[in-house]
C-alpha cells in the first residue's frame, strides 16, 4: 500500500505545483503600486484566493482512503507516516478522498 499513498502524494504535489503556477501567473497581472489588476478577463479572476480550491483524490485502494478518512486504523509505522504527510499536506484544504473500483478506474488502461 506504500506504493498507493506515495502516488496520493504525488498527485498532490501535481496539484499543489499547479495552483502555484496559476498563482504566479495572477502575480503577473498585479500592479503593486495600486493594488490592482490589469488585462484580467473576468472579476473572478481578479480576485486572489488565498487557499487553493477543494480538491477530489480517487484511488482504487479502499484501505487507503478508509484509512485517510480516518474510518480504519493504520497499523504499519511506514503507512501512518505516509498518511501523516498526506494529512499535513491536506490541512488547509477542503479534500474529499473517494475510492473507485480498480474495473470503474480509466487510469488502468494507461497503465500495464
Amino acid at each position: 500500500m506504500e506504493i498507493e499513498y506515495l502516488a496520493v502524494i504525488y498527485g498532490l504535489n501535481e496539484y499543489f505545483l499547479k495552483w502555484n503556477r496559476e498563482l504566479d501567473a495572477r502575480q503577473d497581472n498585479y500592479d503593486p503600486e495600486t493594488g490592482e489588476f490589469y488585462h484580467v478577463a473576468t472579476p473572478a479572476q481578479q480576485t486572489p484566493r488565498p487557499l487553493p480550491p477543494p480538491v477530489l483524490v480517487y484511488s482504487s485502494s479502499e484501505t487507503v482512503i478508509r484509512q485517510l478518512r480516518h474510518e480504519c486504523r493504520i497499523a504499519s509505522p511506514i503507512l501512518l507516516k505516509l498518511a501523516r504527510q498526506v494529512w499535513q499536506m491536506t490541512q488547509n484544504v477542503q479534500v474529499k478522498f473517494e475510492w473507485v473500483s480498480k474495473k470503474e478506474n480509466p487510469a488502468r488502461k494507461m497503465l500495464p
